[in-house]
């Protein structure tokens, strides 16, 4: 949480993130709670949306839905790094 508390405070609010998943594997409750404090901190830093790609056949879909709904980050789900970046671009020109 150091390095991510370090790099959040290089980020002005209204930043977004983007990350791929598509490879991620289940993980224990523990780093569960540990990815949603980490949502947290980078929503009080004013992230304005996170953009993650994953595999639609896999249950990390519904993970990573659970945890979002817990922290409260604004969580939007592609399947290709094509269309998230597509999204993220069109974000920025408004």
């Amino acid at each position: 949480m150091i390095h991510l508390k370090e790099a959040l405070g290089l980020v002005k609010p209204g930043f977004s993130i983007l990350t791929d998943l598509r490879y991620l594997e289940e993980y224990s409750p523990s780093i569960r709670q540990m990815h949603i404090e980490a949502q947290k901190l980078t929503i009080e830093a004013g992230i304005c949306q996170l953009a993650e790609v994953h595999d639609l056949k896999t249950s990390i879909n519904q993970l990573a839905m659970a945890m979002a709904e817990e922290s409260g980050i604004p969580l939007n789900i592609f399947d290709s790094m094509q269309d998230a970046e597509a999204w993220l671009s069109e974000l920025q020109k408004k």
